[in-house]
């Protein structure tokens, strides 16, 4: 409930802003909502959040790279065993394209994370801490120093395991 209000206050905000967002840093927060698969345990899946501080530099209106930081606030338990996301930390490059809807246009993101995850298992606790590939892609809108994003990313994609899902982000320009 306390997400959708800030997604809410967040949206309110930019409607009564002035257009254009400037280069330069921006600075915000994310929302992922992931599912975690793994092949080589077919049938498992886990559901976990993930809450991300992100810090960004926009080089062009089209082209920015950033940097996110990021914990899990829950676990998913399934039977006796439990896992969650312990810490993210990743560098992107983000790209977008202008759509002719005013202010609105598409976006896509490309780089590089580092993933801890724990859980337990049967009585016994594991970590694991991996760094892969990650990408997304999705919609932004854009007012005054205001930008949301929403769409899908993957913040880990190594092997055959993954943590993907939906993606919300909210940042604002100095």
């Amino acid at each position: 409930m306390k997400k959708i209000a800030l997604c809410t206050a967040a949206l309110a905000t930019m409607a009564f802003s002035t257009p254009s967002m400037a280069d330069g840093i921006y600075a915000g927060v994310g929302y992922n909502n992931l599912d975690l698969t793994s092949e080589s345990a077919p049938g498992f899946k886990a559901n976990v959040d993930l809450l991300s501080a992100i810090l960004g530099y926009k080089i062009n209106p089209n082209l920015a790279v950033e940097g996110r930081i990021g914990a899990g606030v829950n676990d998913d338990t399934f039977g006796a065993s439990s896992l969650e996301v312990d810490s993210y930390m990743g560098a992107n490059v983000l790209g977008t394209l202008p759509l002719s809807a005013h202010n609105w246009s598409l976006y896509g993101t490309l780089g590089y994370g580092y993933a801890s995850f724990k859980g337990r298992a049967n009585g016994v606790g594991f970590k694991d801490d991996k760094g892969s590939l990650n990408y997304g892609a999705g919609v932004m809108y854009s007012t005054g120093p205001y930008s949301v994003r929403a769409g899908y990313e993957a913040l880990y994609d190594r092997g055959n395991s993954q943590a993907d899902g939906f993606a919300l982000t909210a940042t604002y320009a100095f």
